[in-house]
């Protein structure tokens, strides 16, 4: 039974640069709710959703709450989702996010949820799927507002660039 997850990375947050203290605790801009209402709609339109996924940084769970308003379902933390660690290549952030899609698929088998990363983790993820699983190539995210579809089942992956909404927000 075939599992889908939407894999969004986290709206614009402003310059991590600027932000002083912890990364974790740095919150979407105003643009950035402007943009989380805006695929809020997308995706709801979309069809079901059953659960949702968010890193434990904070401008995440800030992409999906207004989702979750409109579902009236909370936004559950899984810790695998936060970014890359300075000590972690590519092949094993891919790694890591593919395991922690596969814990959702386990709680989730044939339902479409919900998950939003980061901007290193979710074409981290993308990549390794298709350079080291053989899942066919898709398009890159290019900007804010694109997410992926991955469906899961017990013997396969495939995954679909998303473009996002046409009125979303730049």
């Amino acid at each position: 039974m075939t599992t889908t997850i939407e894999l969004i990375p986290h709206l614009d947050a402003g310059d991590r640069a600027l932000w002083r203290g912890d990364q974790n605790l740095r919150p979407l801009s105003d643009l950035g709710r402007r943009q989380a209402e805006s695929i809020a709609a997308a995706l709801a339109a979309g069809g079901s959703i059953d659960s949702l996924y968010a890193s434990p940084a904070l401008r995440c769970v800030q992409t999906l709450e207004p989702l979750a308003v409109r579902l009236g379902i909370s936004v559950e933390i899984v810790p695998d989702l936060i970014e890359g660690h300075l000590d972690e290549d590519r092949l094993a952030l891919g790694e890591r996010c593919l395991n922690a899609l596969r814990s959702l698929v386990a709680q989730n088998e044939g339902r479409r949820v919900v998950a939003c990363s980061h901007g290193d983790l979710v074409p981290g993820f993308a990549e390794h799927v298709v350079s080291h699983l053989g899942v066919p190539d898709t398009h890159r995210l290019e900007r804010r507002g694109q997410w992926y579809t991955v469906r899961l089942d017990p013997d396969a992956i495939a995954i679909e660039l998303n473009l996002g909404p046409d009125d979303f927000p730049r």
